[in-house]
């Protein structure tokens, strides 16, 4: 029988354990986290070989420099991972830790040092940028770190350590990003086309650390570009579920389209029509939609009201991007997305609805936590990353006092590893779904 700190299979140990803690109180937050990381730093034959994590960015100063240099202390043999995030409750300050126990060649940490820069599609600016830095003391992550090395110039290379690697045995991607980082994901899709990704773009830290984003891995820090993650190798356990992608408070609008004509992230022609004429039609014809939200100008401004869903040829929707602005006289409609937009792809539009409404999901099939086809004493972890509704945050307002935050419990969600940015994630090649309220989930 299994025994409680670990599984066997075949004689081979396989397992990941994960903590999600969140409290009101950002020192009862830190406290609990301390207290997991500490209990990590025992012999070398006990401790886990990954250790992937999330933290708050929002979590003061003093606090966060001490838990990132409780995580730096860790045996050599750990190797830590990670990324600071947004929460997802102004009024909740969060944090999330999985542990990899097992043998150390399933998985092979990576860090790519490719610069961010957005791709090139009709109407977007392009702002190379970045560097990569190393500490020596956790104190210097809030700023003080040195140059490491230059910036990549080969945007077509795997990370090094990715580069020893089969294709073919590659199973998944886990990873934490700087912005912009689609030349990262281009390569991941011309070398690894059929591995599946877990991304999180990391969240903007300009006014906590000094970078656009703040990675980990050991001592090193990420700031302008690169991307840190791991690679899981293929075992005769592995499952074929990809990510499950769900679109909070959305529904269908209309029937399915066809793109007839479409060039970058413009759409040109829906069904030989004009993109925006024929939203606007769906939109009049429609008895669900507030009269105020069926003006031209808020339909092409850039507000969060309409989108476009890209369907299978089962006509379920693998794709959301929200339409950020258009022209009514030209008759042209833009897409917020960084895949160039190809004639002949099934469409169809998408509306939002009220907080609590429908939900679309997408991809293969939920995951399943009997994937592994072990034993019921066999455990899993699951995967959350999710892309916050910044306007939601910023007018909700924390409802605990100093006085509740005092008398506040931290709450502990096992078997999950939770992450969370305004930057959104990656749940498959090319795609950056960074619609706030969206989220992915894998199954470890």
């Amino acid at each position: 029988m299994a025994s409680k700190h670990w599984l066997g299979t075949a004689g081979r140990r396989s397992y990941w354990t994960a903590t999600t803690f969140r409290s009101p109180s950002p020192l009862k937050l830190a406290g609990a986290l301390q207290e997991t990381v500490a209990s990590l730093a025992g012999s070398e034959r006990t401790a886990p070989r990954i250790l992937l994590f999330t933290i708050s960015k929002r979590i003061p100063s003093a606090l966060l420099a001490g838990l990132v240099e409780s995580i730096q202390r860790l045996p050599p043999a750990v190797q830590p991972i990670g990324c600071l995030t947004q929460d997802p409750s102004p009024s909740l300050y969060s944090a999330s830790v999985a542990q990899w126990a097992g043998e150390p060649a399933r998985i092979v940490p990576f860090t790519s040092t490719i610069s961010s820069r957005p791709s090139v599609a009709v109407g977007r600016e392009i702002i190379p940028n970045g560097s990569i830095e190393k500490t020596d003391s956790a104190a210097k992550y809030l700023g003080l770190a040195h140059h490491l090395s230059a910036e990549s110039t080969d945007s077509d290379q795997l990370p090094e350590e990715l580069r020893r690697i089969s294709p073919s045995s590659i199973d998944s991607l886990i990873f934490f990003s700087a912005p912009a980082p689609q030349p990262f994901l281009n390569t991941l899709q011309r070398h690894l086309p059929a591995a599946k990704l877990m991304g999180l773009v990391g969240s903007s830290t300009a006014f906590e650390t000094g970078r656009p984003s703040t990675l980990f891995r050991s001592h090193s820090i990420l700031g302008h570009h690169g991307a840190v993650g791991i690679t899981l190798l293929k075992t005769p356990y592995t499952s074929a579920n990809s990510p499950l992608v769900s679109y909070s408070n959305l529904k269908t609008l209309g029937a399915p389209m066809r793109i007839t004509e479409a060039q970058g992230n413009i759409i040109l022609s829906l069904d030989s029509k004009r993109a925006t004429r024929h939203l606007l039609d769906v939109i009049n014809k429609s008895d669900g939609i507030n009269e105020s939200a069926k003006s031209t100008e808020l339909i092409m401004s850039k507000e969060k009201e309409f989108y476009l869903g890209f369907l299978d040829d089962k006509n379920l929707v693998v794709e959301v991007c929200r339409i950020i602005g258009g022209s009514t006289s030209r008759g042209t409609m833009a897409l917020d997305r960084e895949k160039e937009i190809q004639g002949g792809q099934l469409v169809q539009f998408i509306h939002s609805s009220e907080p609590g409404g429908n939900a679309i999901q997408t991809g293969e099939q939920r995951p399943d936590p009997s994937h592994t086809g072990l034993s019921q004493a066999s455990r899993t972890a699951m995967v959350e990353f999710s892309c916050s509704d910044l306007d939601h945050l910023s007018h909700a307002q924390p409802h605990e006092s100093e006085e509740d935050q005092d008398t506040s419990e931290v709450e502990r969600m096992e078997g999950l590893f939770y992450g969370s940015s305004e930057a959104g994630f990656v749940p498959r090649h090319q795609t950056i779904v960074n619609l706030g309220g969206s989220s992915a989930q894998y199954m470890l």
